[in-house]
């Protein structure tokens, strides 16, 4: 087995380990959604803020795909 093959592996078991405990523990949890549903908010917000202002920096450079644009490094900013 390669290692790209374990560590694939590895994420599919730790993914369906989280949802069998996710629905062990839904009730028990019930006093915390009140607490982190904003928060997950929050923390949605600023990922969001953090995306903008590093769209803006980047200017030209950035073109909404994944590969890199090779005619300029960016080498300053949110990176």
């Amino acid at each position: 087995m390669s290692k790209d093959d374990l560590i694939a592996l590895l994420r599919a078991i730790s993914g369906v380990g989280a949802l069998i405990v996710s629905f062990l523990t839904r009730d028990s949890f019930q006093e915390l959604a009140t607490f982190l549903k904003p928060l997950g908010f929050i923390v949605f917000v600023m990922g969001m803020f953090l995306f903008t202002f590093s769209v803006l920096f980047l200017k030209e450079a950035f073109h909404g795909n994944v590969r890199p644009v090779t005619e300029k490094l960016i080498r300053e900013g949110p990176y």
